[in-house]
């Protein structure tokens, strides 16, 4: 093979030519040239990625700052774990304000705390759990005593039914068991 220019070899039936910097771009893809080539011969100086630590929703004026047994406990943990800084020194103070109520003598009646099986005219049995505004996970079931349907459900008992405004729709729902502990569902 004789050295010549591109695309001059005569033996070599393939033409050659010289591409630009543009075209070799976009042969190689989309993304930055740092992104198509090894880790080990990169220049990566920046900090790790931070934490993202959940956004704890503020209280309404005057309500007290409700947690289960099990809410605080994982409050205490997550404050153990905590870095000393502004984040830290908001959990105590929210920690200190914390109020664990007794779950009610009447155990029919849905309070703070209660574990509660709804059934909707039409679907499955729904179940969710009233819990303070730091436990609240909707995704899980757990929604805040402050939510709309938990205000709608506090002071019913087992065969009440509730209206609950839904984007779009009403949607009626019957109290059908309630609970406070690690025991059943008080059945209807």
């Amino acid at each position: 093979m004789s050295a010549g220019r591109l695309g001059t070899d005569p033996e070599d039936p393939t033409p050659r030519r010289r591409l630009s910097k543009s075209a070799v771009r976009a042969r190689a893809g989309s993304g930055s040239y740092a992104s198509r080539v090894s880790k080990a011969f990169t220049k990566d100086d920046r900090p790790d990625e931070p934490v993202v630590v959940r956004h704890r929703p503020s209280l309404p004026d005057g309500v007290p700052n409700y947690l289960t047994e099990a809410g605080l406990r994982a409050f205490r943990a997550e404050l153990a774990a905590a870095e000393p800084g502004a984040r830290r020194a908001a959990l105590e103070q929210r920690l200190a304000t914390a109020v664990v109520p007794a779950p009610p003598e009447d155990r029919e009646e849905i309070r703070f705390g209660a574990r509660v099986e709804l059934r909707a005219e039409e679907g499955p049995l729904r179940e969710l759990r009233i819990v303070g505004v730091d436990e609240a996970d909707p995704a899980k079931g757990a929604i805040a005593f402050v939510a709309p349907l938990a205000r709608a459900l506090l002071g019913r008992r087992i065969g009440d039914v509730v209206t609950v405004r839904k984007p779009g729709a009403v949607e009626q729902l019957e109290v059908i068991a309630v609970d406070y502990g690690g025991s059943d569902p008080v059945p209807a």
